[in-house]
């Protein structure tokens, strides 16, 4: 296949400025004719910060950027709704929250016109001091999951708990995602590493969270664990030809 162009999926709940900064840095540094659209996924009663944001930037972008409200509840559910809504030969998906250099998003879509059939993801573990304001106790324990999750998959795959990535839609239609929550950002690395998807790394920064609600708790992170074990072992798949 060949790369055409992107749309970008940016799932936002209560985000104001971060999602207003985010779409303006994505689109003053990546080539326009790269991209098909951007799409701002948000709960039907998403906060009226988020929905003021998103009159913003499709005033100021209108034929570029604009909103649709997720059909069923959750991260998770917004992720697999968003399914339907493909219409490019690639597809980003991306949160709101400023958590993931931006500056990235050109160099992934560069990587996929040389690798269109590729997988191309952020991790936060190929460079040095790549977090920032990130607590130290959670960096430690983030390294953890990252060696179990390695050998847990027989995977080289350096960032399993960072998702931002660029694929091919086909591909993303494939992923039998089940998670309804934050937990399905784990799923959407395992299940195409799972799938054999041929996966490219590139390095990114880490901020901590600023704006909006975080929705970690130790019953999520039990969650991933969970997750994690049922993906290796029960959630079948359909292998990718390389």
């Amino acid at each position: 296949m060949q790369f055409e162009a992107v749309e970008i999926f940016i799932f936002a709940t209560d985000e104001h400025d971060s999602l207003i900064e985010t779409v303006n840095r994505i689109l003053s540094s990546c080539d326009r004719k790269d991209i098909k659209r951007i799409l701002v996924i948000h709960p039907e009663k998403a906060a009226e910060s988020c929905l003021s944001a998103i009159r913003e930037l499709s005033e100021k972008y209108p034929d570029l950027v604009s909103g649709k409200a997720q059909i069923h509840a959750g991260l998770g559910g917004a992720i697999s709704d968003s399914k339907q809504w493909l219409s490019a030969s690639h597809v980003i998906l991306h949160c709101a929250d400023l958590a993931i250099d931006l500056a990235t998003v050109p160099e992934m879509i560069e990587q996929a016109k040389k690798e269109p059939n590729s997988l191309v993801k952020t991790s936060r573990w190929l460079k040095p001091d790549s977090f920032h304001n990130y607590s130290s106790v959670k960096k430690f324990f983030n390294r953890i999951a990252q060696a179990y999750l390695r050998v847990l998959f027989n995977s080289k795959v350096t960032d399993f708990t960072n998702p931002v990535q660029i694929m091919p839609s086909e591909t993303f239609k494939k992923f039998p995602l089940k998670e309804s929550f934050t937990p399905v950002m784990l799923e959407l690395v395992l299940v195409p590493v799972k799938m054999g998807v041929k996966i490219r790394e590139l390095p990114t920064d880490y901020y901590g969270r600023e704006e909006g609600k975080s929705s970690n708790s130790l019953f999520l992170t039990l969650k991933y664990l969970q997750t994690s074990l049922r993906v290796r072992f029960f959630t079948k798949v359909e292998k990718e030809k390389q």
